[in-house]
């Protein structure tokens, strides 16, 4: 259950009881055996930090239960959750003010085989009629009390605490007339379906508020849900079992803080009063229970009291009889198979030990003890985990932090050991995708898909639309029907990272209205849930002066929030901002654009070096041009795939003629710019190539084979040596020198071998 209270809005009066009413539902949920997130006085990245939780906590297959007191309105055709910080006197993009229920049930749905969603808000709007933008297109949209009806995924129940359009009452006693008499209805009837209790609770509404609050409810549902015992009862047949344990019946391995063995989770008896100190893996389940008997020196059949929970994970039972525990005893039977599930939230990797730690108290032998539970995440997890990855373990890397040779060889053991792992297959596949390994990398995708991991379904689809990146550097285009079929998997999964490549593509190359007002909402799902790349997506599509969403403020807003969760894009984009004048009013600041671009480019991305040298280029630097660190800042970003760095790097060595630079050098660069797919960039670079003499090309040519290893001399005379150096090096790369090639086509073709040999990351585009 996801249970969300807001009561102090910055705007307006409290609720005066929407906290209670939130705590009596969590109260009542888990009393009935619910795992409960429960959250109070959101603020939107609180609401952010709890649906990435939900995103990764809650399992395949379960039956969930969604619960919000607070405020709520529709803006146009959607309805909206409001935090307790919202601020709506701007007609800005509502995706980071507010929360569309739309995104919370589709993302809850997709983790769920059932879901309820109750809604006790829609209380007096301390807004007023503001005015906000709420779809792609700037139109504005008066925000209306009440909520309006809405669509849901299939076996999804939505319980309103009043009839669409209409304002409920926050009730004159402790609690509201609906949340109220739901508890009431639901604790009678803890056996009876959901739909039943919500007719009781429909009429009990009805009469105490005489007539002015009438609950509302649109169902899907394919079977009956429960909110009492029989929904536990069902939730747990409903969840999988996790994996069998090794043979011999020992759990997965144990982690001694100093290092690592392979025995099972580990207890060592301390003296009376003192901490029972357990070490593990970090794994989305963890084994206590005979390691807990054994730290606190458990006599065979002896139980002990859980007196406090785990700070941030949760205590469960394992296997088929899956149930949480919460405080009270537990029996010896029940301890032979109590686990942790840790929650360990989105942890950046970098520099990180990867130990972690965890605490709960007990009364064992009469006595309260601290349980401390240390666990170290694999390396592969370290190396390689990816954000907002349903099934990871919480440690997270963007591609341009991931040392592939070093995470390949980590989760290539990590895969090898465990071949149950899905996480591990598709790690994997990141290292080898970043080693533009592709076969290798489907490979390790295709067996993440079979193990049942979301995030491989989008995996694949990028994986080849980035295949011919690997000769041809970046281009945007449409994706092919094949790969859009991968995200589509991958959305209907719940993976935000296919939530933003689907709507990009609908959003950027479909005509039809409904594809581009799917993808609008499927970039908003993903900037729910904190994704910089659907932030950054919807900020270029507001920016782009030839777009006919043209909204610099709006654009503004979608950078300004990428950049503050430290997404390179997003930095690079507001370099770009800042030094084209994308304000409204044109206004440009060359400081903040070259801070931006530098900041990018430190983080690893593909095109902000050629950013800077832009400006060395023009002299906005220093105020005059730069010749030299143009073309060092130009050569960065060529050997990172953009052609752009090599078309104008050539161009300045051509026309400037800087010192230490001679034509073969401007040909070099222009040869590799035009083997790569940027069309623009080709197209200049072959225009250069076209003005230079057969010499400087033929130089250009063997210097290219020598970076390749040929060893040749580089002196313009393209002679027998040198012709048999690029046979050699086509037949390595499993071609041939087509015949007749003019000197500039066999400086292309001599440019593509290169590519194809290189190592520039293609998982950065």
């Amino acid at each position: 259950a996801v249970v969300v209270g807001n009561s102090a809005y910055d705007f307006g009066e409290p609720l005066r009881n929407a906290l209670n009413d939130a705590r009596l539902v969590a109260g009542f949920l888990r009393r009935q055996g619910y795992v409960v997130l429960d959250r109070y006085d959101l603020t939107r990245r609180g609401f952010e930090e709890l649906l990435r939780e939900a995103l990764t906590e809650i399992p395949l297959n379960s039956e969930v239960v969604f619960y919000f007191a607070g405020h709520g309105l529709q803006i146009g055709r959607k309805n909206y959750l409001v935090p307790v910080d919202a601020d709506l006197s701007k007609p800005t993009d509502v995706a980071y003010e507010t929360v569309t229920l739309d995104s919370v049930v589709n993302i809850l749905g997709a983790r769920s085989r059932a879901q309820v969603v109750i809604l006790d808000s829609c209380r007096d709007n301390p807004y007023g009629k503001v005015e906000m933008k709420a779809e792609v297109s700037s139109r504005l949209f008066e925000g209306q009390d009440g909520f309006s009806p809405m669509s849901a995924p299939v076996n999804t129940l939505l319980a309103f605490s009043t009839s669409p359009g209409a304002v409920a009452l926050d009730g004159e006693g402790e609690n509201s007339p609906f949340t109220s008499a739901l508890v009431k209805a639901a604790e009678a009837n803890v056996d009876a379906p959901a739909s039943s209790v919500l007719e009781q609770v429909r009429r009990a509404v009805y009469t105490s508020t005489q007539g002015r609050q009438v609950p509302w409810e649109s169902s899907t549902l394919v079977e009956p849900v429960y909110f009492g015992g029989a929904a536990a009862r069902s939730a747990a047949m409903s969840l999988p079992a996790p994996a069998a344990a090794p043979a011999g019946g020992a759990p997965r391995s144990i982690i001694e803080v100093a290092g690592i063995s392979d025995a099972a989770p580990q207890g060592k008896a301390g003296p009376s009063g003192a901490p029972a100190r357990l070490s593990a893996p970090l794994e989305r389940e963890i084994r206590i229970g005979a390691a807990l008997a054994e730290a606190l020196d458990l006599p065979a059949g002896g139980g002990l009291e859980i007196v406090s929970l785990p700070d941030r994970g949760r205590l469960a039972l394992s296997g088929a009889e899956w149930r949480p525990i919460g405080l009270g005893p537990v029996t010896a039977r029940e301890l032979a198979s109590l686990s942790l599930n840790p929650a360990v939230g989105q942890i950046p990797a970098e520099g990180h030990s990867g130990l972690v730690t965890e605490g709960f108290e007990v009364i064992a032998k009469g006595e309260r003890r601290r349980v401390e539970l240390s666990m170290l995440a694999d390396p592969c997890d370290l190396a390689a985990g990816d954000h907002l990855d349903p099934e990871g373990v919480g440690f997270v890397r963007y591609p341009n932090e991931i040392a592939p040779a070093e995470a390949l060889a980590a989760c290539a053991a990590a895969a090898e050991d465990r071949p149950e792992e899905g996480r591990f297959q598709y790690q994997k596949g990141r290292a080898l995708l970043a080693l533009r390994r592709f076969d290798e990398a489907r490979a390790a995708y295709d067996a993440a898909r079979k193990l049942g991991h979301t995030r491989a379904w989008y995996a694949t689809g990028i994986l080849e639309a980035q295949r011919p990146a690997t000769t041809g550097g970046e281009a945007e285009t449409r994706a092919d029907d094949k790969v859009l079929v991968w995200y589509v998997i991958g959305s209907e999964k719940g993976d935000p990272y296919a939530y933003h490549a689907l709507g990009k593509q609908f959003l950027r190359h479909e005509n039809s209205p409904a594809l581009r007002t799917q993808g609008y909402d499927l970039l908003t799902r993903a900037i729910q849930l904190g994704h910089t790349f659907a932030m950054n997506e919807l900020g270029w599509i507001f920016l782009n002066r030839e777009s006919k969403w043209h909204d610099p403020e709006r654009g503004l807003r979608h950078l300004r929030e990428s950049a503050s969760r430290g997404d390179i894009y997003g930095y690079n984009n507001l370099g770009l901002y800042h030094r084209n004048g994308w304000a409204a009013d044109g206004e440009k600041n060359m400081e903040a654009a070259l801070a931006w671009f530098r900041k990018a480019s430190e983080g690893g991305h593909p095109n902000a070096p050629s950013n800077v040298g832009r400006m060395y280029w023009a002299g906005e630097v220093t105020g005059k041009k730069d010749a030299i660190k143009a073309i060092r800042w130009y050569d960065e970003g060529l050997s990172r795939g953009d052609a752009w760095g090599g078309t104008n790097a050539a161009f300045i060595i051509a026309r400037a003629k800087p010192q230490g630079f001679g034509l073969a050098d401007a040909a070099l660069r222009a040869g590799k710019a035009a083997a790569l797919r940027n069309a623009g960039a080709a197209e200049q670079a072959q225009k250069l190539l076209a003005r230079l003499k057969p010499r400087q090309l033929d130089r250009a040519t063997q210097m290219i084979l020598n970076e390749m290893g040929a060893g040749i001399a580089a002196d313009g005379a393209f002679g027998r040596g040198s012709a048999e150096a690029l046979a050699r090096m086509a037949a390595a790369g499993g071609e041939a020198v087509p015949e007749g090639l003019s000197p500039a086509e066999r400086l292309v073709f001599a440019a593509k071998l290169n590519w194809a040999t290189g190592r520039f990351r293609v998982d950065l585009y």
